[in-house]
């Protein structure tokens, strides 16, 4: 093989079929950035304040809010990102 066609090969490789459904997987799947803290710690305000998304419940004070984990993607009309609210950590 000649240096041109050797260049050309790395620049244009063929598709491996076996390595199609791992791509397809891997398309679809979201970076999830986890969101943890203590109660009040203003979780749910940072999603709120980063994608300005109404539907976000924020709590006041230190009384609870978020139930359980809920997932936020962002945008919301082409997803590029997830944040995933938690709850408070040590709530019972």
């Amino acid at each position: 093989m000649e240096w041109y066609e050797r260049v050309q090969a790395w620049f244009n490789p063929t598709k491996n079929p076996d390595l199609e459904a791992i791509f397809q997987r891997q398309a679809r799947t979201l970076p999830t950035l986890w969101l943890l803290g203590k109660t009040g710690a203003g979780k749910s305000s940072l999603i709120h304040a980063l994608t300005g998304d109404t539907k976000i419940a924020i709590g006041n004070g230190f009384q609870p809010c978020t139930q359980t984990a809920q997932a936020y993607d962002y945008p919301s009309t082409t997803p590029l990102l997830r944040f995933l609210d938690t709850r408070g950590l040590a709530e019972a």
